[in-house]
C-alpha cells in the first residue's frame, strides 16, 4: 500500500483525505491519504514523514517553512518561494497551474491588465502567471503600493531560506 498525506495546521477544514481516499478506492489504487496536523515543523518530523510517505501536500502555515528541509525545488516553487507538493524530497508548487487553468476560460484576447489584491503567499502564484507571459500587474496591499509591468520573480520574492 502507498501512503500519502498533507501537513499543515489546522487541518480540520481539509477535505483532502476524503477526496483522495475516495479517488483511490474508485480507481482501484492501493493507497491511503492521511492528515498530519503539525502546529510546528521540526526537521525530525519532516524527515520522518518524507521517509515514510510516498508523497505529501503542504498547506498553511508551512508552505515556506518546509523549504529548508528539502533536497531541492522545481523552478516554479523556487520562483514563487513556496511549496505545496513534496515528492522524493523535492518541493513543487502546483498553484500556478491551478490558477492558470481556472482563469484561462475567463480571459479574453483584449484583457491586458489584472489587479492582484495582497502580496501574501496566496498572491504569489497568480502574480507569476500574470507576469509570464508579461501582463500589467498591480499589487495592492496595506503598507504600500507597487505598480509595475516589468517585475521579475526574483524581485518580487527574494529567496529567504
Amino acid at each position: 500500500m502507498r501512503h500519502f498525506g498533507i501537513i499543515g495546521f489546522p487541518l480540520q477544514q481539509s477535505f483532502s483525505a476524503k477526496y483522495f481516499n475516495e479517488k483511490f478506492e474508485t480507481s482501484g489504487i492501493d493507497a491511503e491519504y492521511s492528515l498530519y496536523p503539525l502546529k510546528e515543523l521540526t526537521s525530525e518530523r519532516v524527515n520522518e514523514l518524507m521517509n515514510t510517505l510516498d508523497g505529501m501536500n503542504v498547506t498553511l502555515p508551512h508552505k515556506q517553512a518546509v523549504m529548508p528541509y528539502l533536497d531541492g525545488l522545481d523552478e516554479t516553487a523556487e520562483a514563487i518561494g513556496a511549496v505545496n507538493v513534496i515528492y522524493k524530497r523535492v518541493g513543487y508548487n502546483t498553484d500556478c497551474l491551478g490558477f492558470l487553468e481556472s482563469i484561462r476560460p475567463l480571459v479574453r484576447d483584449y484583457d491586458k491588465k489584472a489587479l492582484v489584491l495582497g502580496t501574501g503567499g496566496a498572491s504569489k502564484a497568480p502574480i507569476i502567471v500574470l507576469l509570464f507571459p508579461p501582463k500589467n500587474s498591480y499589487c495592492l496591499y496595506r503598507e504600500q503600493y507597487c505598480f509595475s509591468s516589468s517585475i521579475t520573480p526574483e524581485a518580487l520574492f527574494p529567496r529567504s531560506y
